[in-house]
């Protein structure tokens, strides 16, 4: 068993996938959508333009099992991509707003802008900010848990159109299965280590814990 690395596959506007295996690729930039294209060694970095011309071009950021990638939005926001995830994103965002499109399992760093919120859409939640750091996890079938860091940020279920406002230090799950939706203050900790390099289980069920690793760590075919 090997821990996950640095590894996914950038998809533009044209359709072209582009694998990054490492941070930092000598070479690496590219003009698309009035927006520069660097890989740099914190990750994919967008320059910070508004986009005025109404026209939306979005880019895919895909991460395998074992990979992870982080990624700096065209305003500023970063997002640090776990194993099997896949975020969709505008090139550049518009004058009225920042929406991302998120499957898996993502912690976001948003830049504070308070005329044009940031929404991430998952299947089952929408979770709506203006600048605080968060993560939202899709991994689990019919389950997703949005852990509030810091800020302020309201989760919508797309079913009911119910929203709910988090604090600090929260975590909310939603199952669509049953419907229920539960609230509680945790530590945050526990639902972000990844993003150190670092799993921490608390009273999980084994099951639980296989599923994780089995996302995030990398088998050798002699393991």
């Amino acid at each position: 068993i090997q821990p996950g690395r640095m590894q996914a596959t950038l998809t533009l506007e044209d359709g072209a996938g582009i694998p990054l295996n490492r941070v930092g690729d000598e070479g690496f930039s590219i003009s698309q959508s009035g927006a520069r294209i660097r890989n740099t060694m914190n990750g994919i970095v967008y320059t910070d333009t508004i986009n005025t011309s109404g026209i939306t071009s979005f880019n895919r950021l895909k991460t395998p099992r074992g990979g992870e990638y982080n990624v700096t939005l065209s305003d500023g926001t970063k997002v640090y991509l776990n194993a099997a995830s896949d975020l969709k994103y505008p090139v550049v965002f518009d004058e009225k707003e920042r929406t991302v499109y998120l499957s898996g399992e993502a912690y976001f760093e948003v830049t504070k802008d308070t005329l044009r919120p940031f929404l991430v859409i998952t299947d089952d939640v929408n979770v709506k900010v203006y600048g605080t750091a968060f993560s939202v996890n899709t991994h689990r079938k019919g389950i997703v848990r949005t852990t509030l860091v810091n800020g302020k940020v309201g989760v919508t279920i797309v079913s009911t159109g119910q929203e709910m406002m988090m604090r600090p230090n929260q975590m909310l799950e939603y199952d669509s299965g049953t419907g229920s939706v539960r609230l509680e203050d945790v530590d945050v900790y526990t639902y972000t280590a990844w993003k150190s390099g670092e799993f921490v289980f608390v009273n999980d069920r084994l099951e639980e814990i296989m599923e994780q690793l089995s996302i995030c760590l990398l088998y050798t075919s002699d393991a």
